[in-house]
This record gives structure tokens, sequence and C-alpha cells, in this order.
């Protein structure tokens, strides 16, 4: 599942990494919060090498979180991978969730695991491989060093929970995964699993995926987000 802005530079590397899986994706979602660039037209050229695909378009960007809310409505699956528009997934991360997926408990709601670092527009060059570590708390979470991820929900888990929440910080356009999160941990449907599947790429634009060193978060950042619901 994917909520791409302006992503045409990158999309088409993202669905490929979808496209050629060792395991077909039982359907692939996307929603376009408001493109002003060519990411539809970009994605519309994907649609044929995948047998179901939805594509919801956003005539205006409305934020990550309200768009994904409007794709769940057209989700039948039974776990959900969420793809950022410039990341790409490695070959056998569909087989490999399923795998995992098979062996959690039924209580759970929701995974995590490593992730493995790019940076680059054309020519990427590796920099690191970030390893996980199981949250238990709020506090553990803040001081995570973000983003977590990979981040796989239980469509019916992510669901009864109300989907993704819409905050007033930034009008639900930024961190609505630590609060989705943060429901996770409250029902104890949260779980670390040690793999490496997912690829971050690390550019000019993405301000949301700096790693934070020594995985600490500065005192304003930590008060803005510990005071989300």
């Amino acid at each position: 599942m994917l909520s791409v802005l302006n992503a045409e530079r990158w999309i088409r590397n993202a669905l490929s990494s979808i496209a050629d899986q060792t395991v077909r994706a039982d359907h692939v979602f996307v929603v376009d919060d408001g493109s002003t660039d060519n990411t539809v037209r970009e994605i519309l050229n994907m649609t044929e090498r995948f047998p179901s695909f939805t594509l919801l378009r956003k005539n205006v960007n409305i934020g990550k979180a309200r768009a994904l809310n409007e794709l769940l409505h057209y989700v039948d699956c039974t776990w959900l991978i969420e793809l950022d528009g410039d990341d790409w997934l490695d070959a056998d991360a569909i087989e490999r969730t399923k795998e995992i997926g098979q062996q959690l408990p039924e209580r759970t709601g929701a995974f995590y695991g490593n992730l493995r670092y790019w940076k680059g527009e054309g020519m990427m060059s590796y920099k690191r491989h970030v390893k996980g570590f199981p949250v238990h708390s709020s506090d553990d979470l803040l001081g995570y060093p973000l983003p977590l991820g990979p981040r796989i929900y239980r469509t019916t888990s992510l669901l009864s929970l109300g989907g993704y929440p819409v905050i007033d910080f930034e009008q639900g356009r930024l961190y609505e995964d630590i609060s989705l999160l943060k429901k996770f941990l409250a029902t104890d449907s949260l779980h670390y699993v040690d793999c490496t599947f997912y690829n971050v790429r690390q550019h000019k634009q993405s301000i949301t995926k700096k790693i934070i060193p020594n995985g600490m978060i500065s005192k304003t950042t930590c008060n803005t987000r510990g005071s989300f619901e």
C-alpha cells in the first residue's frame, strides 16, 4: 500500500520492486495525494504489470493519514506492507511477510524489522543497515531511531483501531505512523521481527527519513510527539 505525492522520479522503481516479487502481491493499493507532477502518468504506465491494482486519485493534497484512510475502504487482504513512493522492497519481501505472518500469534496486529539505507537520487550509494529492536512502551517508541519500519499491518487490526490517526500536527501530514504505533502498543499487538527486506532512499526532499544520531530525539521533538493521541 502506497500514498504518494510528487514521486515521479521514484515511483516506477517502487512499483517495479513489487512487480518483481518471488511471490505475487495479492493486490496493490495506491493513493495519489494531489501530485502536481507526472506521478499519476508513471503509475498508469505500470498498472499492466499487476493482476489486481487499485489507484485512488485526490485532486488536492489532504495528508498521508487521510489519504491512506480513504484507500483502506478498498483493502481486503490479510497483511499490508506500507511502502513509501521513493523506497523499494527486496524481491522476497512479500514471500517473507507471508511466512512471518503465519508464524506470529493471532493477536499480532503489526510487526516491523530492520531497514537498509541508501543515499542519492540517481546513482545511489549504500549507507548502512539499521537493526531494529523491540519497543514495549511509549517511551521506547519516542526513543527509537525513527523511522520504525518496515511497517506491516494486519488489515483487520488496522481497521479495528480506526485506521490512521489524523493528528493536529501539520494537519495530519507528518508522524501519523507514531500515533498509530502507539495504538498498537496499547493493545500489546506490536512485534519486532529480525528481518530485512525494505530499502529506504534518502534524498534532499526526504526530511522525515533522517536517522537521528544515537537513536535520540531532541527535547523539542520529543515534547511534540509525546502529545500525540
